[in-house]
């Protein structure tokens, strides 16, 4: 896999490149988005006219799939600053040790 930064003005675009085989791909994709799909990700339609995981295309799946990537990347990113923040500001016993 390959990936790029590219910086405009005030934003930055992420470019990815992902080559292996056609089925291992849509192997990989198709089994994320669908655990994502039965936990309500993604367009389920109306009650009048609901949307079925066979009716989804392979764009479809892979909306889904990178939905939860960009979601996951950027909750491990908060858990890991905020555990370095933690980590910064950890007051032991020892802080408060007086030598009494």
């Amino acid at each position: 896999m390959a990936a790029e930064f590219s910086t405009s003005g005030g934003n930055t675009t992420i470019t990815a490149t992902w080559t292996a085989p056609t089925q291992r791909i849509l192997k990989v994709v198709s089994g994320k988005a669908h655990e994502q799909w039965d936990r309500g990700a993604g367009n389920h339609g109306t009650e009048k006219t609901p949307v079925v995981w066979e009716d989804l295309s392979n764009q479809d799946k892979l909306d889904i799939w990178f939905e939860y990537v960009t979601m996951m990347s950027t909750n491990d990113a908060k858990a890991y600053d905020l555990a370095s923040a933690k980590k910064e500001v950890e007051i032991t016993d020892d802080d408060y040790d007086l030598g009494q």
